[in-house]
């Protein structure tokens, strides 16, 4: 079985913060160390999205040209990544990157051979003061379907992809003053005659949360609808099937994931690339909710438009992380970033307590007072106690309260580690209520069956606090390590 696991290309303007570690980022490795678990060949990608407008914004804000800022800034990101024991198989480059040029390329022809891009004017705000357009990062305003604030390319509240001339109170990023409505010739892609197909696919389609589904039901319903795919007066992704038309970088994400992992696998003589992109692998993206539209309805479409291409696609979305009751902001200061965080603590504790008040579903918070209190009252009392050969009982057979200590936890976990369900944050939280019941139980603390639940539970989650227990007990009370991973992962251990 195979799973080509994808993260969110992040905006290469800056390193990562903990809003995107307990988002896409930590989630995707869990999922794929869970699968590696019970026996799947795996891959996980991502790229640096050197093309985004943001960058271009942020090299005019800084005095630096946008390429060379997002190449240093990658550099960083892939060391967080590394910090945070992010077993990511490869981080594509984009810039000038000719296989994902290609692949762009290559989706813009499939697209083009329906018919479905065609010319037209467009209303586009534009800032005469700067000689700025308003497509994504230099404008913002209200979004047309919800009301709040957002730039035209896709809302960070509802999701939905604004339509411009709709949009109130368009306002320039740089001077801060009114932009002006203009008409602007643009390629478009007709993607609402896509729409009925997303439906079928979406109701045989498991591995999506109810928030989705619903979002999906809502945006699914308007077969006119079109997406501009061209930026004319602002810098977008050379497109060598229509030189002149450059494409914004949303369009290219599935190219972007396609071109990563082409290069992973001749880099590693795993296979071709047709041996993965197929419809016998798994694909599963993670991703920010406001992400939804170009993933769950654009590259949907696109994979439908391929011959050959992964068809079980499942989408797990997060909501933003707040700090401290704020939401994150690199401009006023107000983040934690990765690496300065895991500097001070232990990396495990930092990927369990942000799995457990992981933002699935709804916002959550990250409060460091809370997490400096857990830290010290739950997890260092646990990680610094005597040694862990020394906290097992010479007696391997578990007592009947144990086994229904870890059986409970085990349940959860094996729920939520479910690909067709999955959830890091219900896995955490199992894993927390099972080193809660060790802590509490002086039969549990004292019994290998209860440290070798625990350590196949806490493998995808905090992978070195697994494999210290596992090192003990293979010392002590090595069956029962093989009878843990029977009983929790079933015949694929």
């Amino acid at each position: 079985m195979r799973a080509l696991i994808t993260i969110t290309p992040p905006t290469p303007n800056g390193d990562l913060h903990l809003g995107h570690l307990a988002g896409p980022f930590l989630a995707a490795d869990v999922f794929k160390r869970t699968l590696e678990q019970k026996g799947w060949d795996t891959l996980l990608v991502s790229y640096s999205d050197d093309y985004q407008s943001y960058m271009l914004r942020r090299g005019r804000q800084l005095g630096t040209e946008p390429f060379a800022l997002a190449r240093k800034n990658a550099l960083a990101i892939q060391e967080s990544m590394q910090a945070a024991s992010i077993a990511i198989d490869h981080f594509l480059q984009a810039q000038g990157n000719p296989n994902f040029l290609a692949a762009v390329a290559h989706y813009y022809a499939l697209v083009e051979k329906t018919g479905g891009i065609a010319s037209q004017d467009d209303i586009v705000h534009y800032c005469k003061a700067c000689d700025l357009h308003g497509y994504e990062a230099f404008g913002r305003g209200l979004c047309n379907y919800c009301g709040h604030p957002s730039d035209a390319s896709q809302c960070e509240f509802c999701a939905r992809a604004p339509v411009a001339e709709k949009m109130q109170v368009m306002r320039c990023v740089m001077c801060g003053q009114a932009m002006a409505p203009r008409k602007t010739m643009r390629q478009g892609w007709q993607l609402g005659r896509h729409y009925a197909r997303l439906r079928e696919c979406y109701a045989a389609t498991t591995g999506i949360r109810a928030d989705l589904r619903t979002w999906l039901d809502e945006v699914l319903r308007n077969p006119d609808d079109r997406w501009g795919l061209t930026r004319p007066g602002e810098r977008a992704i050379p497109n060598a099937r229509a030189p002149g038309h450059e494409v914004h970088t949303w369009f290219a994400g599935l190219a972007g994931y396609r071109a990563a992992a082409s290069e992973v696998l001749a880099r590693t003589g795993r296979g071709e690339l047709q041996e993965w992109w197929n419809d016998d692998t798994l694909l599963v993206h993670f991703l920010g909710f406001d992400c939804a539209y170009s993933h769950a309805v654009a590259y949907r479409a696109l994979l439908e438009l391929e011959d050959c291409a992964p068809r079980r696609v499942h989408l797990y979305t997060n909501r933003f992380l707040t700090l401290d009751g704020e939401d994150f902001s690199t401009s006023r200061n107000h983040a934690v970033w990765v690496r300065e965080m895991i500097a001070g603590h232990e990396t495990d504790a930092v990927r369990l307590f942000l799995a457990a008040n992981s933002p699935e579903q709804e916002r959550a918070d990250f409060s460091r007072g809370q997490f400096k209190q857990w830290y010290q009252e739950r997890w260092r009392p646990l990680r610094a106690s005597s040694a862990w050969a020394q906290q097992v009982a010479d007696r391997e057979q578990a007592a009947p309260v144990v086994e229904a200590i870890v059986a409970e936890a085990a349940a959860t976990w094996r729920r939520h580690a479910s690909p067709s369900s999955f959830s890091m944050r219900g896995m955490a939280q199992a894993v927390m209520s099972l080193m809660d019941r060790l802590a509490g139980s002086p039969p549990a603390a004292r019994s290998a069956h209860a440290w070798a639940g625990l350590s196949v539970m806490a493998q995808a989650l905090c992978p070195a606090l697994a494999r210290d227990i596992r090192l003990a007990l293979e010392q002590r009370a090595p069956a029962s390590l093989g009878a843990a991973r029977a009983a929790i992962l079933g015949d694929r251990a």
